[in-house]
């Protein structure tokens, strides 16, 4: 990630909560959940935009590691599901390098 410097990033988690929103919303509780992260998600980069903060969705995160790490249990019961990791932070000088290769 040569284009991001998480030493000085915030990574704020977007959750959602099974059990409670399964009984809430039957089938379309998974639906409503990642339309929800996705809103929450654009709104944060929107927010960091604002602040004059860079933003950037962390992809190939472990989120069940990360379910785990937040709360403690080991097992991963049940409990909150993140669906989203966000690092924001300050800015890089120059700009993104698009045309960066994805894979070796």
């Amino acid at each position: 990630m040569h284009n991001h410097d998480l030493t000085h990033a915030a990574v704020p988690a977007l959750s959602w909560h099974p059990e409670r929103d399964l009984g809430r919303h039957g089938p379309h509780a998974l639906r409503r959940a990642h339309l929800r992260t996705g809103a929450l998600g654009a709104r944060l980069h929107l927010a960091a935009e604002a602040a004059g903060l860079g933003s950037g969705l962390l992809l190939g995160v472990d989120l069940r590691a990360l379910d785990r790490a937040l709360s403690g249990d080991e097992a991963g019961g049940p409990g909150p599901r993140t669906g989203l990791a966000v690092a924001l932070g300050p800015r890089l000088p120059g700009r993104a390098a698009l045309r960066a290769r994805l894979l070796p």
